[in-house]
């Protein structure tokens, strides 16, 4: 078995995380060139997920930082040479992805971006 595509995801609006942190994080992966990055904001409700209600609410960038962290991941990744697709996530210029975009041929999944178009999503 060999790996063809690497794809990291990131995460933002982590408990103490700063954009300056954020970049030296998008720093250090684009160093190791992945396919494909795909970033979310980190979701706080501890209403629902019981474990996080460990986290001090006064240790999550607030509303304004949130905006800020992702729109400066978003700038690093651009000039590091990937290419936006959709709100989050991101590829470089020779992925498939990528190349269906700009084809016109790239269509949003549940939770996704494809090549192809569906009549119906399916998730499993």
């Amino acid at each position: 078995m060999s790996v063809r595509r690497i794809n990291f995801d990131l995460l933002y609006r982590l408990p103490l995380q700063t954009v300056e942190s954020c970049l030296g994080t998008v720093a250090r992966c684009v160093e190791l060139r992945p396919d494909r990055f795909s970033v979310f904001g980190y979701a706080h409700v501890p209403s629902f997920k019981k474990h996080q209600r460990k986290i001090a609410e006064d240790s999550l960038p607030d509303s304004i930082e949130q905006h800020l962290q992702s729109e400066t991941i978003a700038e690093a990744l651009l000039d590091a040479g990937y290419v936006r697709i959709g709100l989050d996530h991101f590829a470089l210029p020779g992925d498939s992805i990528a190349i269906a975009k700009q084809d016109g041929r790239l269509r949003r999944a549940i939770v996704d971006h494809s090549r192809i178009r569906a009549s119906s999503p399916t998730a499993l």
